[in-house]
This record gives structure tokens, sequence and C-alpha cells, in this order.
């Protein structure tokens, strides 16, 4: 029974940390969420503007701004990659679980 109650403990003072370190860092990844909606957002009008033919340009052109929008989307990726991780808080528990998420939400996306 003494087995019982130390498990349970330890689970409650590893749930009271998790908790406790969520409380001092806020999430850091927006500023990275922003930019892959706008560089995917901006892409996705100026397909739309493409196939209204309100831009006169072959539709062949769409690969093209898609792989523009990729690119652009990367750089901007890896500046704020490296802005970010000199933050404070960059490896408490809620940002690494966010990223993780939203990485495997690229992946989908991606394989998709």
């Amino acid at each position: 029974m003494t087995d019982d109650v130390k498990a349970i403990r330890a689970d409650l003072a590893f749930l009271r940390a998790l908790a406790e370190d969520g409380r001092r860092t806020p999430l850091l990844g927006g500023s990275l969420l922003a930019a892959a909606g706008g560089c995917y957002g901006l892409a996705s009008f100026v397909q739309w503007l493409i196939l209204a033919r309100i831009i006169a340009v072959p539709p062949a052109w769409l690969l093209g701004v898609w792989i523009l929008a990729v690119a652009v989307h990367l750089s901007i990726q890896a500046l704020l990659i490296r802005r970010l991780a000199a933050k404070p808080g960059v490896e408490s528990t809620a940002n690494r679980a966010s990223r993780d998420v939203w990485n495997a939400v690229g992946v989908g996306c991606f394989v998709l």
C-alpha cells in the first residue's frame, strides 16, 4: 500500500511541476503561425487572381507561386526561430508540447 501512495504522490508532484512551469512562461509560437498564415494566405489569393484571370499569366505559373510561398515561409521561419531561441521559457513544457503539435500538423499538411 505504501508503494501506491508513493507513486500517487510522485505523480501529483509531477503534475504540479507541470502546472507551475506553464504558469510562468507564455506560448512563444504565435509569430511562426502568423508568418505561415500570411505567406500561404497571400499565395492562395494570388492563385485565385490567376484562376479568375484577373492576372493575365499562364495557369502553369501556379506551381511557381506555391514554390515561392514555401521558400519565403521557410526563410522567415528560420529568422523567427533564431530570434525565439534566445527568449526565456522556450524550453518550457507548454512550449515544447505546442512546438511538437504544430510540427505534426505541418508534416500532416505536407503529406496531404
